[in-house]
């Protein structure tokens, strides 16, 4: 009698494994996709401002014609406003390298009176793919516009920069009640600050 409990325990205990191996191999079997897509990390530091509501959504950036591009760089009703203008592209090291300069001073100025507004130069090519990403991910959606290459001609430049000629990026212009600044090149995080400190 005991040898036949034995018996039936060892047949069940081996049926049961046998279930249980078939259960863990045969659920959430999924082809593996051989070209994965790349996901923007949501665990890097950027602005809730600037993420909110953009995580799932695709991003729309404003393409500047000639009439607005001068009046985003003019405004008309500055308001006792500071305003920086960062010209940059995705392609540039330089300009990826400065970008979270930039966002810092943002979230520390909070409550001033200054806009950061972020144009890029980049080619029409990356307009719905590689910018849209771009910013998506450095968290600068919302303060980003399109500069088409064609208007970055010497009549632009010269309406609009004092030294500033577009040979090259990245370029930052800081402009307060008609006094302005430029600077060619990247700036650090330090030299951003004292420079936007000498406008208050």
């Amino acid at each position: 009698m005991v040898g036949q409990i034995s018996l039936k325990n060892t047949k069940f205990l081996t049926i049961s494994s046998w279930i249980l191996l078939y259960l863990l191999f045969s659920c959430n079997k999924h082809p593996v996709d051989p070209n994965p897509q790349p996901k923007i990390a949501q665990n890097k530091p950027v602005f809730k401002e600037e993420t909110e509501g953009l995580r799932n959504e695709p991003v729309s950036l404003e393409i500047l014609t000639t009439k607005r591009i001068q009046e985003v760089m003019n405004p008309k009703n500055p308001t006792d406003s500071l305003f920086v203008y960062n010209y940059f592209a995705t392609w540039c090291p330089p300009c990826v390298e400065e970008i979270p300069h930039f966002k810092n001073e943002k979230e520390k100025r909070k409550g001033e009176k200054i806009k950061f507004v972020f144009i890029s130069v980049d080619e029409k090519a990356t307009w719905n793919t590689i910018l849209p990403n771009f910013v998506k991910e450095k968290g600068i959606a919302l303060s980003t516009k399109i500069a088409p290459q064609n208007l970055l001609n010497p009549t632009f430049f010269a309406s609009n920069f004092k030294e500033i000629q577009g040979g090259n990026i990245p370029f930052t212009k800081i402009c307060k009640n008609g006094k302005c600044k430029e600077y060619v090149g990247g700036i650090s995080e330090d030299q951003l600050k004292l420079e936007i400190d000498s406008f208050q």
